[in-house]
């Protein structure tokens, strides 16, 4: 007699069949889940806390400082000129952070740059307390915050391999991504909403707080040394090394050319955004944060969708895909009148933004020897120092013509840039 003959009851014998299916493919599905794997690792749980409180001061800080030099100048080139305070230095010292990646333990730098962030947000604040800020010591604190980001950036990206295996980058780097777009969710409505109650000075105290809180966490994990050793030769040497190892390497060449165009072209969004909320959608610092926050919110579940690829094997393909779909998502923002609609459309924005950023940081990791990886992530991180090659001309014209036909002319010619790197080389679109 069969089973479902002793049960007396046929309707039960195709349930039981499908607990029996569930049993069997669940735990195989789950297997192949791969967003969370990389939480698996003490270390990168202690550095992925520690980035998350880095990346909260970091997201305050960007909204605080724009909306109040917006606020005290009301100059759109001023405010461009405040990234340029902040990227300059980043191209100029990019290249030492990355040698210093290569050859001192990296806990030492990221401990030694959160620390000394702190003490340049509490600077701030001080002044701003005691009446006695300029809008130029915003420019000095920018100078300083990214001469110190240039010199621990390079050992923030190249300490993911040593934490988590190369097999798990891309996780580890997307699960990154995720953490600081929480904060890029939650940082930037913060800092708006924190403005009126407790004022700018009390926003800077917070951020300081932040950096300190991150600088501390780092204490935690291992010394993360260099792979090469110690060196006696000059640090120039290493630079020089490692400009030519770029220079051989096409695949690198164009993985770093994706990022330089894409932060000229589509970043200058987010330093430029208060010149749009109070010029096209007339809200305040409060709306600006919202905004900023729906921005999160798609880089968020961009940062999710990517860490859950595991062997996806067209990632060059889909970073020329993404980085399209982030131009579009800009023009399209570019046109809208509506503050609904502009918030809505910053879930797309946001999401372009982290998953072509996510795929881009992981292929160069991935493609460079581990000897390289400090160099070359500062190569990369260098385009970021690029950003006001776009900001400043771009407030400088958007002065002239209006904010919103800036960003629809710069997204379009993304989109044909990555049209045309899609249809002249298969380098890209073919890594796995």
């Amino acid at each position: 007699m069969s089973r479902y003959e002793e049960k007396g009851d046929n309707s039960e014998y195709p349930l039981d069949v499908s607990k029996g299916l569930l049993q069997r493919v669940m735990p195989r599905a789950l297997s192949r889940l791969r967003t969370f794997e990389s939480f698996g690792t003490r270390d990168f749980r202690i550095f992925w806390g520690s980035m998350r409180a880095q990346w909260m001061a970091m997201n305050m800080q960007m909204l605080a400082r724009n909306w109040f030099m917006y606020d005290l100048t009301t100059s759109a080139l001023l405010l461009g000129l405040t990234g340029a305070a902040t990227g300059i230095p980043m191209v100029v010292f990019s290249p030492l952070g990355g040698a210093l990646a290569d050859r001192v333990g990296k806990r030492t730098l990221l401990t030694g740059g959160s620390f000394l962030l702190s003490l340049v947000a509490l600077a701030i604040a001080i002044v701003i307390t005691l009446g006695l800020i300029k809008w130029w010591y915003l420019l000095i604190g920018s100078v300083c915050q990214g001469t110190i980001s240039a010199l621990m950036i390079p050992s923030r990206q190249s300490a993911v391999p040593q934490l988590v295996g190369e097999d798990k980058v891309l996780n580890a780097v997307s699960l990154n991504a995720a953490g600081q777009n929480v904060a890029r969710l939650v940082g930037p409505a913060l800092a708006g909403f924190l403005v009126a109650p407790i004022g700018v000075d009390g926003v800077y105290y917070v951020i300081s707080a932040c950096f300190f809180v991150a600088g501390f966490s780092m204490l935690f994990l291992p010394p993360l040394p260099s792979v090469r050793g110690a060196q006696r030769r000059p640090m120039t040497r290493d630079i020089v090394e490692g400009l030519r190892y770029v220079r051989g390497d096409v695949v690198i060449l164009l993985l770093l050319l994706m990022a330089f165009v894409t932060v000229i072209l589509a970043m200058p969004l987010n330093l430029l955004l208060p010149v749009f909320t109070e010029e096209v959608l007339g809200v305040g610092p409060d709306k600006l944060g919202l905004l900023m926050s729906m921005i999160g919110v798609g880089s968020l579940i961009g940062a999710v969708l990517v860490a859950s690829l595991g062997g996806f094997r067209r990632k060059g393909l889909l970073l020329l895909v993404l980085t399209m779909f982030l131009g579009g998502a800009i023009c399209a923002f570019s046109f809208s009148r509506s503050y609904v609609l502009a918030a809505l459309l910053m879930i797309p924005v946001g999401l372009g933004q982290v998953g072509r950023m996510v795929l881009n940081n992981a292929l160069v990791l991935t493609n460079t020897p581990p000897a390289f990886q400090g160099r070359v992530m500062s190569l990369y991180m260098m385009a970021w120092g690029l950003q006001p090659l776009g900001t400043l001309p771009m407030g400088a014209i958007a002065d002239a013509v209006g904010i919103a036909p800036v960003f629809a002319v710069a997204s379009s010619i993304l989109v044909l840039f990555c049209l045309g790197v899609m249809t002249f080389t298969t380098r890209i679109r073919r890594l796995p």
